[in-house]
């Protein structure tokens, strides 16, 4: 890569710069201004390039002559780059990010960074350091994240579909597993079947229904959020006896039976619920499980674990992660108090524990409340105390609660065209300056803007292909067809042959 110079001009600011340069930087690359302060660390907001010759043409014909004399004339192209300042080198290179209080001066040198200047930010040598691919333009400096930040102050995985979201979370696992973490992913439509990395471990999302909560357990039976005498009666008949029963479907069903012979009034609610209830029962039969004694017990620590919620509706599967959330935070929260107190706990999860939200716009909506909402709130409030790791996956940013949203601590934010997506990402990520949420219409797939805790410096990175995962891309419809037609003339094929030989036979 060619060293691109370049000279500070016009106005400056603490903040922001304007440069004239031998060629176009490109948009995100980090520059350094040599200052009398010291050298500075810049990234490059926008570039741009006037030919003085081709500024103002009167005809096309004009155009073609002046387009020769343009290419041969060395100084008519003029290259310009908006340039903001990141900070001082040498309290970067200490792992902060301070504004000079003086600006560069008209003058000063500009220069590309080299990996001298760009490793020890990007790519501290520290355990907890991993690595998520490159800088998108200077593609020979790594780029790591902190662990210890995803971990504690959570991330929002945001973009269009098919631009990377699960091969970054994919990327995330991989890394938390090696270090003998716990992942929990809320698989809603099976992308993480198929991840091929070590000590995975896939399960079907089940739930007892004797630990549910009325709401919960309502939601699990598909009824309607409005359906508020339906809901009254299953809360009336979960009595703890009930809850107990050795045939529990059966005791719940004669509970909800009762209450409708006694309450005149409530009789067709009553057989209504039971239908709800045995429709549940006979189409969710191994996934609502009254005699599993502990689903969370299901869940290996140190592994990933792949929650299938595939089977669920979409009510269904936010009861679900309703109740596993709702576990797992109690759970790390008596574990973390018992160790404060040097008591002996029973928790299943000793150390912390990172869960991943797919399909986020579901079921941490905008508008309007649900169970997993609540405690993702809960966790986005108060996981950092307690060691739970949120992560928000979403094709519709616009769609999440921004008040969740906004509790993330990172973001990798990858291509997104809509406007609405863009303003909720710039909304929800303090750090993300305007330039970088800018930039997310023109990335291409694997590419995206890094910003928040877990980097040292906003980035724009070419994230790591993680070869393990093999779900997750679309499906080639074409490739299909002509493999099914294939098989169907091989077995046309067949049936001929055979219908021949059974002639010759006969003969």
């Amino acid at each position: 890569m060619s060293q691109k110079t370049g000279h500070v001009i016009g106005d400056t600011k603490s903040t922001t710069v304007e440069a004239i340069t031998s060629e176009p930087f490109s948009v995100g690359e980090y520059v350094t201004i040599e200052s009398k302060q010291g050298a500075m660390l810049g990234m490059v907001e926008e570039s741009t390039v006037h030919s003085m010759l081709l500024s103002d043409v009167p005809t096309f014909s004009d155009a073609a002559k002046l387009v020769e004399l343009s290419h041969t004339n060395t100084r008519d192209k003029k290259f310009t780059s908006r340039i903001s300042v990141v900070g001082a080198m040498d309290i970067i290179g200490r792992g902060r990010s301070e504004i000079p209080a003086t600006p560069p001066v008209p003058g000063d040198v500009v220069t590309s960074a080299g990996a001298g200047d760009l490793g020890p930010v990007f790519a501290p040598e520290h355990g907890s350091w991993a690595r998520i691919g490159t800088l998108l333009r200077n593609g020979d400096i790594p780029v790591k994240i902190n662990l210890d930040k995803v971990a504690s102050r959570h991330v929002g995985i945001l973009a269009m579909t098919g631009m990377g979201k699960s091969n970054t979370v994919a990327l995330l696992t991989r890394e938390i597993v090696a270090r003998n973490g716990t992942v929990v992913i809320f698989d809603y439509h099976d992308d993480y079947t198929t991840l091929g990395i070590k000590r995975t471990n896939i399960l079907d999302a089940k739930v007892n229904p004797r630990t549910l909560g009325p709401d919960e357990f309502a939601d699990m039976l598909d009824f309607r959020a409005n359906a508020d005498k339906q809901r009254g009666i299953l809360e009336r008949a979960l009595t703890s006896n009930v809850r107990k029963d050795g045939d529990f479907w059966t005791a719940l069903v004669e509970a909800i039976r009762e209450i409708g012979e006694t309450e005149r009034n409530n009789k067709a609610a009553s057989l209504r619920v039971i239908e709800k209830v045995n429709t549940a029962k006979r189409r969710l039969g191994g996934m609502l499980d009254p005699e599993i004694s502990d689903p969370m017990s299901l869940i290996k620590v140190g592994h990933a674990n792949i929650l299938s919620t595939s089977e669920f509706g979409e009510r269904q599967a936010n009861a679900a992660l309703s109740y596993y959330m709702r576990e797992i935070l109690d759970d790390r929260k008596d574990a973390t108090v018992s160790r404060r107190h040097g008591k002996a706990s029973r928790s299943r999860f000793a150390t912390p524990v990172f869960v991943v939200i797919e399909e986020a716009h579901a079921f941490v909506p905008k508008g309007h409340d649900t169970g997993a909402k609540y405690w993702a709130s809960r966790i986005a409030r108060e996981g950092r105390k307690f060691g739970v790791g949120l992560c928000i996956v979403s094709q519709r940013p616009r769609g999440i609660d921004i008040d969740i949203l906004s509790q993330m601590g990172s973001f990798a934010a990858m291509r997104m065209i809509q406007a609405d997506d863009q303003r909720q990402v710039e909304a929800a990520a303090e750090s993300a300056g305007q330039a970088l949420v800018g930039q997310l219409s023109t990335l291409n797939v694997g590419e995206a803007v890094i910003t928040g805790q877990w980097t040292g410096l906003d980035a724009i990175v070419k994230v790591d292909e993680v070869r393990e995962k093999a779900a997750g891309a679309d499906q080639s419809a074409v490739s299909e067809w002509a493999s099914d037609l294939k098989k169907r003339r091989t077995g046309i094929e067949r049936s001929g042959d055979m219908i021949q030989k059974d002639l010759l036979l006969k003969k």
